[in-house]
């Protein structure tokens, strides 16, 4: 199962490393993080609600973001990936119809 996780929010999602010396990210990767972070907002609020707790806590991180958020946010996108087809179940007949499929960014699959 390489570069698919199984849940929306890793192990230790809310620990920040306070007291640690944190890795900022540089601004091209951090512009990144905050990009990727809206969208993930925006898919949550349309039709992700799975993705809530890890996406709400990402975008309290968008401002200083260090590499552990980084990390944080591609298990994100590994997650989203492994389940990135959308469904619905027509008048419950039981037959499912996939309404959109979503794109990850490479970027995300090798971390």
């Amino acid at each position: 199962m390489s570069g698919k996780k199984t849940t929306a929010a890793p192990e230790g999602l809310f620990k920040t490393d306070i007291h640690d010396e944190p890795n900022l990210l540089n601004e091209v990767t951090e512009e990144f993080f905050h990009t990727t972070s809206a969208q993930a907002l925006y898919l949550q609020k349309r039709g992700k609600p799975d993705i809530q707790t890890a996406v709400t806590f990402l975008c309290t991180r968008v401002r200083t973001p260090n590499e552990n958020d980084y990390k944080k946010l591609a298990h994100l996108m590994k997650f989203i990936q492994a389940t990135n087809i959308f469904t619905i179940d027509i008048a419950g007949i039981g037959e499912k119809i996939a309404l959109c499929t979503l794109t990850v960014p490479m970027r995300f699959m090798t971390t």
